[in-house]
């Protein structure tokens, strides 16, 4: 169950939206993570049919994070 806990992240606050650039900007107000509520993070965004595409390409952890959800039909 630790491991479990200590994995997980969840969040709030809110984001900007940049569509010239297909990104959005998140403002953490509060989080899992502490760490988290010190910088804005710019996420970048591709729609392709029933795929978007969120990629994440500055983790504090290091290394990028790619999340795809697919539209159910």
């Amino acid at each position: 169950m630790k491991a479990s806990a200590e994995s997980l992240l969840s969040y709030f606050g809110t984001y900007t939206v940049n569509e010239a650039e297909n990104s959005y900007t998140v403002r953490i107000e509060s989080s899992s993570f502490q760490n988290q509520t010190a910088n804005p993070g710019k996420r970048t965004v591709e729609l392709n049919g029933d795929d978007l595409k969120v990629t994440n390409p500055g983790r504090l952890a290091g290394g990028q994070t790619i999340i795809v959800w697919k539209r159910t039909k």
